[in-house]
């Protein structure tokens, strides 16, 4: 399948949920010192053998609950290129698109 039906698709359950993805996707970053959408980044990602991940980590943040801080367990997704240890933090939108691409 090549990348214009991949992009058709993904997430072509309503016209609400497509267009929020296709926001989120569209945003412009940069990555590596060229301007790309993330919808780019993960295409040339996959491209050159990315690994995707999704893992639990404790938030570097604190949430204050009740009187006293805490800290709060949330997913993080990345994607990573060859060196070992650098990744890209990305959004659970564009994770499930890498998972898309990757299964296509």
């Amino acid at each position: 399948m090549n990348i214009e039906e991949l992009r058709k698709t993904f997430l072509s359950d309503s016209p609400l949920q497509r267009g929020k993805a296709n926001k989120s996707l569209d945003t412009k970053r940069n990555y590596d010192g060229k301007i790309q959408t993330v919808r780019e980044m993960i295409e040339d990602a996959i491209e050159q053998g990315a690994s995707i991940e999704e893992r639990k980590d404790v938030a570097v943040s604190s949430l204050y609950r009740g009187g006293r801080n805490e800290r709060v367990q949330k997913v993080l997704y990345s994607i990573s290129i060859g060196t070992e240890g650098v990744y890209w933090e990305i959004t659970k939108t564009a994770y499930n698109y890498a998972q898309h691409v990757k299964r296509g």
